[in-house]
């Protein structure tokens, strides 16, 4: 650990005096240095009232003068230890003087200086543990220094109590400097998000599609905000930033549209007007030749060339009609996308990830959970195992109920499995007739007795018909997280063990695991 400088101690030592509201006092300064320091600072050597004492003091016995010598040089040496040493010699003396004046006393002796507190191994080794968990907390290249200073004293043979507590005292004032910028970190983080909250709020105002999603991420950021809370406004963001880039694209695609069609415009409507100029002329010479014509021959030529002016003309206006009429229906499609698109946003954004039909997360839902439940198991070193469900004779159920009667199977399967479940479990639609049950902090033994017994409460409450009760049941597999797995990869193991309880039969439940034993004994 790196050898704090003067000026190191000096700018925490004020720190600390502004963090207690401490006045500037050197009373003040030099007790939070010395806290600082983890130490007292050395005092001056009192040599002048010292030697006022030892004018004063006895020396008439031998005992007396040979201390009077050993004080004095004590004091011209400017030794404590010795001074120390003086002043208890003297003080026996005293006490021996009193013992004979009174023989049923005895002299008192000096209690031995407290021996230092050994902490059991194990102890030091917990206390370590937790102390990492805490500083966990904090920055790493900030809260290593103070984990390694404590380290040693906690790695030692022998754990010292007084080394222990002296080591804690040095690191208190910078495990709360740490915290105090973590504070105010966390402040500022706290603003920020809101401020963003915020910021698409006002985005939603001009682009009404936005307004869900926008509400969605408002509502997630409303404190007190739990790590799922951030974790769904999180997701949130992605999707208003993916919706507010997908509008962007397309808009920049129909401004760049539009402006083709205002180029192609402004080019016909130039080429009509050039093409009128030059029919104006035309006109305008047949007029003079007509005028200056004395002959029949030349006032014909005149007519002809004035008939051909009025053509051009004509045409031209024909073609810049049609022309006009095609840029139309152009810029009528590209409205028609505009709107279409305009409506696919809303849609997108009002859509949820709540199956309509049970009322449980549907796909997407559940692989978001899956995903967080999967980081979480990580996190916290717990287990976690993935269920894929899938309920026996839905075909032939709605073959010979109808369709109304398999979504009624569907919506009781969803009811009896809520009611057996803990609050932490997560249960949800996967596709179609196939459900996903997320049993966090469960290893694969003892998730499948759980889903056993889910089992046994769905064939215990029939589905109620008009005409008789219909007892449903499904095959499930079951897969436990292994270290370094991803969520698909689990989510396939917990397939494959479904797909091998349909084979099996009608309410079979397989494990993973059972179905990896085989292969590893072979």
């Amino acid at each position: 650990m790196a050898e704090r400088t003067p000026a190191d101690l000096a700018r925490e030592t004020l720190k600390l005096l502004a963090l207690r509201r401490l006045a500037p006092t050197p009373q003040n300064y030099t007790a939070v240095y010395e806290e600082v320091c983890g130490q007292p600072t050395a005092a001056s050597f009192p040599q002048g009232p010292l030697r006022h004492i030892l004018a004063l003091l006895p020396a008439q016995t031998p005992r007396q003068k040979r201390l009077n010598q050993q004080l004095a040089q004590s004091i011209e040496e400017r030794s404590w230890p010795a001074l120390q040493q003086v002043l208890a010699a003297f003080a026996n003396i005293e006490l021996e003087l009193h013992a004979h004046s009174h023989p049923t006393l005895q002299t008192p002796e000096l209690a031995p200086p407290e021996p230092d507190a050994l902490l059991p191994v194990p102890l030091g080794q917990e206390i370590l543990r937790y102390l990492q968990s805490l500083l966990g907390l904090l920055p790493a290249a900030q809260a290593q220094p103070l984990e390694q200073a404590l380290a040693e004293v906690l790695h030692a043979p022998e754990i010292s109590s007084k080394k222990l507590l002296q080591a804690f005292k040095q690191q208190r004032n910078k495990l709360l400097f740490l915290i105090a910028d973590q504070q105010q970190l966390q402040q500022q983080m706290d603003g920020f998000v809101q401020l963003s909250g915020r910021h698409w709020q006002q985005e939603a105002v001009s682009s009404p599609w936005l307004a869900p999603a926008a509400q969605a991420l408002q509502q997630a950021l409303t404190p007190p905000c739990s790590p799922s809370q951030l974790s769904t406004a999180l997701q949130q963001l992605r999707e208003l930033m993916l919706l507010r880039l997908q509008t962007q694209d397309h808009w920049e695609q129909a401004e760049h549209h539009f402006r083709q069609l205002l180029t192609a415009l402004s080019e016909q409507l130039a080429g009509t007007q050039q093409k009128q100029s030059a029919a104006g002329r035309q006109l305008e010479q047949a007029a003079a030749q007509l005028a200056d014509s004395s002959r029949p021959e030349q006032a014909s030529a005149a007519l002809q060339q004035a008939l051909t002016a009025t053509q051009l003309l004509a045409r031209s206006q024909q073609l810049a009609q049609t022309q006009l009429q095609d840029l139309q229906q152009r810029a009528d499609q590209s409205e028609a996308q505009i709107e279409q698109l305009r409506q696919q946003l809303q849609a997108a954004a009002q859509s949820s990830r709540i199956d309509e039909l049970t009322g449980l997360p549907n796909r997407l839902g559940t692989a978001e959970m899956l995903e967080r439940e999967v980081a979480r198991a990580r996190r916290h070193g717990k287990p976690l195992s993935v269920v894929l469900l899938d309920m026996d004779g839905m075909r032939a159920l709605n073959q010979e109920h109808g369709q109304a009667t398999g979504d009624a199977a569907l919506q009781h399967f969803a009811h009896i499995a809520r009611s057996q479940l803990r609050p932490e479990d997560v249960l949800g639609r996967h596709d179609g007739q196939r459900f996903l049950l997320l049993l966090p902090e469960a290893a694969e033994a003892h998730a499948v007795p759980a889903v056993q017994r889910l089992q046994q409460q769905l064939q215990t409450h029939a589905l109620l018909q008009a005409d008789s009760p219909l007892l449903l049941s499904f095959g499930a597999g079951v897969a436990q997280l292994q270290p370094h797995e991803q969520s698909m990869d689990l989510l396939r193991r917990a397939d494959a063990a479904m797909l091998a309880a349909k084979q099996r039969g009608p309410r079979s439940i397989a494990g993973a695991q059972e179905l990896q034993t085989p292969a590893a004994a072979e």
